[in-house]
């Protein structure tokens, strides 16, 4: 939901400052809108207690924010469960390596299970592994871009908002990776 402000009664989204002079707002009342959406969201992406902290710390929770919403969108792509991740890897792993070796009589634990599970014959469990790694890596690869984008850019803000802003930008970017 987007930023609104009530103004003679009507409720406003634009913040543009030539908009609000427009429809007849006073420089500190204009100022007062802009600190509130400010501080809105801020809220958001660094908590409530973003008028008592100190610049680091807005940076810190800038950046934990960016981090929390890429390991959002990655755990979202997994099963849960300890070492799952590892799991992958590894019939990523014998699923490539029996693929590149011709597919061989003796079908490795990590592809003979999943065709078991699936009901798929060895051939097309290895693809289906190897087809789904590759889309997990293409996740990561998006989620990482946009993270290390999203570190950069509060690297260039000059200020505690333009830090906030380029974090929350970010946040809603990686949020969008989400699986459907």
């Amino acid at each position: 939901m987007s930023f609104q402000y009530i103004f003679k009664g009507q409720t406003h989204t634009n913040t543009d400052r030539e908009y609000m002079l427009n429809i007849g707002m006073d420089t500190d009342q204009i100022e007062s809108v802009l600190q509130q959406k400010e501080y809105e969201l801020a809220a958001s992406v660094v908590g409530k207690n973003y008028s008592t902290m100190t610049d680091a710390e807005v940076e810190k929770a800038c950046r934990d924010a960016i981090d929390e919403a890429a390991g959002n969108v990655r755990i979202a792509y997994i099963s849960k469960g300890l070492l799952v991740e590892e799991e992958y890897r590894l019939a990523k792993t014998q699923a490539e390596k029996w693929i590149a070796d011709g597919k061989p009589n003796e079908v490795p634990d990590a592809v003979q299970s999943w065709a078991d599970a699936a009901n798929m014959t060895p051939e097309e469990a290895a693809d289906d592994i190897a087809a789904t790694a590759l889309s997990w890596e293409g996740v990561l690869a998006a989620v990482r871009q946009a993270r290390l984008s999203g570190k950069a850019a509060l690297n260039s803000a000059s200020s505690r908002a333009e830090q906030v802003t380029a974090a929350a930008e970010q946040v809603a970017l990686i949020s969008e990776l989400m699986p459907a």
